[in-house]
């Protein structure tokens, strides 16, 4: 068995993004043309359609990450109020020779984190208040290490498109739903 490395992962994760992209893209003008089809709209539907996932598919790439927080209700950690927090993500962004991600916190008592953004430049960890008043140093580090690896290998650019396509199909049909009812 061929061995992968950690830049091999980086560049697979890299490229699947972008073939993640073109395929949601592809399906999503198959599904405008047929709506624009079935309702009779035309060529204009088509068109207006490509338009709008084109828009669609650049706000999400440069703003999903800002999105899926404010969906989770994640508020962003001031470094006062959360030191515990903030050194434990500052010492393995060091570590790990990344960009320090932002940090949020949901207040939430269950235990929970995860990574977000295109790419460690703009990357953003949050966790659940549950989790920070539940967790010993040390296994704080184990979660914020599992998500800052997250981000070091460009699974968040790869999970965020795909959150974000998902609730564009949610989008569609309800669109479609909606102006058959």
């Amino acid at each position: 068995m061929e061995k992968v490395s950690f830049f091999d992962a980086i560049e697979a994760n890299k490229r699947n993004t972008f073939i993640l992209i073109a395929v949601m893209s592809l399906i999503f003008l198959g599904v405008i043309y047929a709506i624009s089809y079935i309702f009779d709209i035309g060529v204009c539907g088509p068109v207006m359609g490509f338009f709008a996932l084109l828009l669609y598919t650049t706000v999400v790439y440069f703003q999903g990450d800002r999105v899926i927080l404010a969906l989770s209700g994640a508020k962003e950690a001031k470094k006062k109020e959360y030191p515990f927090y903030y050194n434990v993500a500052e010492g393995l962004a060091l570590a790990s020779q990344i960009p320090m991600p932002k940090l949020y916190v949901i207040d939430d008592p269950s235990p929970n984190a995860f990574a977000t953004g295109r790419d460690p430049k703009h990357a953003s960890v949050a966790v659940t208040t549950g989790l920070l008043n539940m967790m010993k140093r040390e296994e704080l580090e184990g979660v914020i290490a599992h998500e800052i690896s997250h981000i070091a290998n460009y699974d968040i650019r790869f999970a965020m498109m795909a959150v974000v396509f998902a609730g564009a199909i949610a989008l569609l049909g309800e669109f479609a739903v909606g102006t058959n009812a």
